[in-house]
């Protein structure tokens, strides 16, 4: 890389030849940044630069294109043409314009014919007629007059064709006829007996829109008899409970609350005499049997207004 500010008066000798053929390196190999990396070039220095095919010019702080064209006169062969020309087809055959630069190939279409425009009648064995008139056209067919002939001069025979000679038939009907159209239909519908399957079936609720009541139950086990002692099996079924917990604050029940059997024992009145005469007290049922299913308390009280403490037996009622 040559520094074009150097050599200076204070260069050396050894470095002043090895500066100055530095330099002259750059400008042998016309400045291209491919091979060569001037530095400090004095504003106005014109290179090529091999990587974008082009002369270009330094500002002082960049390079630039050199010029926009060039007017070069030499004996060679151009890619492509700076202008583009147009290529068209007229006269006896018409085809669009095309532009051709020169950098491929192209194609004219020909979209029309105008014998008209041409020179000399197409030859019938070229697929003309050989005349330039319509009577020497037919003389040259060799239709004579039957070009000009009516089709109202030929009378159309009665005929027929089988289904296999009827070209374009469609596959199917292309409508359904009308109740009008059909002919053998019936003059009443008495409705018959019959069934459908339940694939058949259209706007079946998705779920059921009841439970089923015990008597439409089937296949439903039998109850034990110690269960139906007890009298708290079926939904729907009363009776006495108490909380498994005890007079805890897990015990305490309100009217309308649910509660999971497993949280309940059934319970049983039983009198006691002592002393002071019979009391009918409530415990529950030993051993202790817990309830099945879920029952929904009907009644809340106190055992006694002063100690204001919680009643733990309840009616309730099994709900599922």
């Amino acid at each position: 890389m040559a520094d074009h500010s150097k050599p200076t008066l204070s260069s050396t000798y050894p470095n002043f030849v090895a500066e100055v053929k530095g330099r002259l390196e750059d400008v042998s190999r016309q400045f291209d940044p491919a091979n060569s990396e001037p530095s400090n070039l004095a504003t106005g220095t014109i290179r090529w630069s091999s990587a974008a095919k082009k002369w270009e010019i330094w500002s002082g702080t960049s390079w630039g294109n050199l010029a926009t064209e060039y007017a070069i006169s030499i004996s060679g062969s151009a890619a492509k043409l700076k202008t583009a020309r147009s290529m068209a087809l007229t006269g006896g055959a018409t085809a669009a314009a095309v532009n051709f630069d020169g950098s491929a190939n192209i194609t004219l279409n020909v979209t029309e014919l105008n014998p008209a425009q041409l020179s000399a009648a197409v030859p019938v064995n070229k697929g003309g007629t050989g005349a330039s008139d319509v009577v020497q056209a037919r003389a040259n067919l060799g239709l004579g007059t039957a070009a000009i002939t009516s089709a109202s001069d030929y009378a159309t025979k009665s005929h027929t064709h089988s289904w296999s000679q009827v070209t374009g038939a469609p596959a199917t009907a292309t409508r359904w006829p009308t109740w009008a159209e059909v002919s053998d239909k019936p003059t009443a519908f008495a409705p018959s007996s019959h069934t459908h399957a339940w694939a058949q079936v259209t706007g079946a609720p998705a779920t059921a829109t009841r439970w089923p009541t015990w008597d439409e139950v089937s296949s439903k086990p039998a109850i034990p008899p110690t269960q139906q002692s007890l009298g708290y099996t079926a939904i729907g079924q009363l009776a006495l409970v108490m909380s498994r917990y005890g007079d805890t604050a897990d015990s305490a029940r309100n009217g309308g609350d649910t509660v999971a059997g497993s949280a309940l024992v059934h319970v049983r009145l039983f009198v006691d005499a002592n002393a002071s005469g019979s009391a009918v007290t409530m415990a529950a049922k030993s051993p202790l049997t817990t309830l099945p299913g879920t029952w929904r308390v009907l009644n809340a009280g106190k055992a006694s207004p002063t100690t204001n403490s919680v009643l733990a037996v309840y009616l309730a009622i099994r709900i599922s």
